[in-house]
């Protein structure tokens, strides 16, 4: 796409694919530290982080969770 904007411009793109397993209160943990829990509040976030911690329980009851990611990456060079 960005070569049809540009000629000079010469593309790659990669896209892997990974995942994780970790214990389901290190999963909570990390979801805790995402930015939109500062602004619910402490009450407000803990609601959430107990109702989550519920669901998942029902989901993963050995009590580890899979967290799958894909990362993809565009690199864009101007030829010459």
């Amino acid at each position: 796409m960005l070569a049809a904007l540009d000629p000079a411009l010469t593309t790659a793109y990669r896209e892997v694919g990974w995942s994780r397993v970790l214990p389901l209160a290190a999963h909570l943990a990390n979801l805790a530290t995402h930015s939109f829990f500062a602004v619910l509040g402490p009450e407000a976030s803990r609601a959430l982080i107990d109702d989550e911690r519920a669901l998942l329980e029902r989901e993963f009851p050995e009590g580890q969770v899979r967290e799958s990611y894909t990362v993809r990456l565009t690199v864009a060079r101007v030829r010459g």
